[in-house]
Parts: structure tokens; C-alpha cells; sequence
């Protein structure tokens, strides 16, 4: 999530012409990536940032958009540095963290894209009727977007590319958000940094 906060917020607001060049994609709808075929109302599954809880999830998910590529190039420098802590032996490097740190960025994205920001329609919650349709929806969407940055990923880049996590699946989709559920209970309820080791 670090990447998320730097890539997402900040160093995207800092990059010159961003507000000139967010302007084309702001309150547009954008087909979600691997939504296309899904049939809803509006004739397409959709993510804009006018009804996205913030709009600048929204617009940094949104492949090919500003804020994206931001966000997208922060992970992938982050990757690089862990791959190379990784080869330079560096002390608790592993493989393991690269696969982590883009896993964490395609479920960012898919969850923001698959529910225009609204990522509590997934979660693994009583009450929750919808939860496991837009889980089914997140494990597509996750794997549109693992898809696309396989393809995208520039040459120099490539070592990381064995180090992507696989497609993810619905019931992954759950595991996932039932561990951030408890990592969040975990902190409210002791209020201490959470061990990240399980």
C-alpha cells in the first residue's frame, strides 16, 4: 500500500501537466478491463470518477490514464529494488516480496475499478449479499489488469515478469480481503504496528 499512497496520491499530484492531462478522463465512464462482456443495465461495466467514492482511485486506475501510469511505474521501481536486494543478498530479501508488492497492486486496482471505488461490496461481510458476485467480478478484473502489465512491461523490466503472482481466483479474492479484515480488527483492537509475517 505504500506505492498506493506515493504513486496514487503525491507523486502523481506532482507530476507537471497532471491536472491538464486528468481533465480528459474526469466524470467519463471507462469500460473496466475485464468487465466488457458483462451484461448490466447501462449496457457496460463501468468505473468514473463522478460517483467514485474518490475520484482519484478511480482516475488512477484507468489504464493509459496519468495517474495510472504514475502508480503503475512506482510499483514496478519498487519491484525492481526488491529483485535487486534480492540478487545482492541483502539481509531478509526475498522473492516472495516482489510477488507480494504486485499482487497488492493488482488487487488495488481491480477492487477500485471492479467497484468504482467502492471496494466494501466485496468484503467477505454478514449481510453482504452481493459479496460474492463482485468477487467473481474483482478475480476477472485482477486478471485483465495482471494481463495487460505482463504484456506492457518494458524490456528492462523483464526479470520481474517470473515473479508475478498467478491469476487470481474468486475464492483468493475472499482470502484476501478476510485478511485485511483481521488485520484491521487487529489493529483497532491493540492499536500496535501489524505483523505482516503470516
Amino acid at each position: 500500500m505504500l506505492c498506493h499512497e506515493f504513486g496514487m496520491h503525491p507523486m502523481a499530484q506532482a507530476a507537471p501537466d497532471m491536472g491538464r492531462e486528468e481533465e480528459n478522463f474526469r466524470g467519463m465512464p471507462y469500460p473496466v478491463p475485464g468487465l466488457e462482456g458483462k451484461d448490466v443495465p447501462d449496457g457496460f461495466a463501468a468505473m468514473n470518477s463522478a460517483t467514485a467514492k474518490q475520484p482519484d482511485h478511480v482516475l488512477g486506475v484507468i489504464p493509459g490514464s496519468p495517474r495510472y501510469t504514475v502508480y503503475r511505474d512506482v510499483t514496478l521501481e519498487m519491484a525492481d529494488l526488491l529483485l535487486r536486494d534480492v540478487h545482492n543478498r541483502e539481509e531478509g530479501a526475498r522473492e516472495r516480496d516482489v510477488t507480494d508488492l504486485i499482487d497488492c497492486f493488482l488487487m488495488d486496482v481491480a477492487s477500485i475499478a471492479a467497484t468504482n471505488d467502492n471496494r466494501v461490496r466485496g468484503m467477505p461481510i454478514p449481510g453482504n449479499s452481493e459479496g460474492e458476485a463482485i468477487r467473481t467480478d474483482i478475480a476477472a478484473v485482477y486478471n485483465a489488469y495482471r494481463a495487460r502489465l505482463s504484456q506492457d512491461l518494458p524490456l528492462g523490466r523483464q526479470p520481474v515478469k517470473p515473479l508475478f503472482p498467478p491469476d487470481k481466483t474468486p475464492e483468493a479474492v475472499k482470502a484476501d480481503f478476510a485478511t485485511l479484515l483481521k488485520r484491521i480488527a487487529k489493529g483497532k483492537l491493540w492499536a500496535w504496528s501489524i505483523d505482516n509475517s503470516d
